[in-house]
């Protein structure tokens, strides 16, 4: 009787400005800790350095790690609180320097880049990806902020924007005239990271990278992230839940339709909703029994 078949219960855990759901939640099971990192986890950024600049694929393999991988920025972008969010900066090498993609030297040239970046900003906290594109080749994005929110008016985006410049053009001991781009952040840079639209180029990131992380934090401790909310919900409330979300995304976007698929599935992750929305459509559906 107390199979995975008859729980009758939907479990939502809310984190930021995304949820997961799971229809059939199985009790906690006790995992033994690991020392260090495991075999099959991606290298960080510091333990790995890969050369060669060739672009190995397996396509089955790699979407897969592809979409967990976007997964998970998604779920990252969306816990950390809205105040840490301030500065979008993109970094690019330029091509007459290495005309062809060295991931190896491009990685030496970013944690060289962030070094300084932490050394001039003790406080700083920014979520990083790695893109490529045929323009472009191999280059950076930042997402977060310089400092604390009391230190932050003394610092205009002028200032930071020179600042960012001089440590990259020390990085790659180039001109970084047309190489830095600083702007305000906004919705649009968060959905910009891990849009539909950029499938093809992250799947051939990821051939380039050949296992190293395409994206990670910058001095995670200083992060400041939303608290884990969990709700329980019975099948109807659910089915309540998930009309309400359907229609909010419907507003936003009426040719979208991935959020449907989504949550008729036995388990998954939502993202870009806001907290207000989320709550919102758990009170509408107890309510309604």
């Amino acid at each position: 009787m107390n199979s995975y078949k008859n729980r009758k219960s939907v479990l939502i855990t809310m984190k930021g400005d995304a949820f997961t759901f799971d229809r059939y939640p199985l009790p906690p099971v006790r995992k033994a800790k690991r020392s260090g990192r495991a075999p099959h986890g991606p290298p960080s950024l510091n333990e790995e350095r890969l050369g060669g600049g060739e672009c190995v694929l397996n396509r089955k393999v790699t979407v897969k790690h592809l979409i967990r991988t976007k997964s998970r920025l998604i779920a990252a972008l969306c816990s950390i609180q809205a105040t840490e969010l301030k500065f979008f900066i993109s970094l690019m090498t330029p091509r007459k320097q290495r005309p062809f993609v060295d991931i190896g030297e491009e990685r030496k040239v970013f944690d060289s880049f962030i070094r300084r970046l932490r050394y001039g900003f003790p406080n700083c906290r920014f979520i990083y990806k790695v893109e490529w594109d045929s323009a472009a080749r191999i280059h950076f994005h930042l997402i977060g902020d310089f400092t604390r929110p009391k230190e932050r008016p003394t610092l205009t985006p002028s200032y930071l924007k020179r600042e960012v410049k001089r440590m990259w053009e020390a990085a790659t001991r180039a001109s970084a005239d047309n190489s830095v781009n600083l702007k305000w952040c906004s919705e649009r840079h968060r959905s910009y990271l891990t849009g539909r639209k950029k499938f093809k180029e992250d799947l051939a990131c990821l051939g380039y990278l050949q296992g190293a992380r395409m994206w990670g934090y910058v001095n995670k401790k200083a992060v400041a992230f939303h608290k884990r909310e969990t709700f329980k919900l019975t099948p109807k409330q659910f089915y309540r839940f998930s009309r309400y979300i359907n229609k909010f995304f419907y507003r936003r976007c009426p040719e979208a339709c991935g959020h449907i698929y989504q949550l008729s599935r036995t388990r998954g992750r939502v993202g870009y909703v806001p907290r207000e929305i989320i709550k919102a459509a758990i009170t509408y559906a107890v309510s309604r029994g």
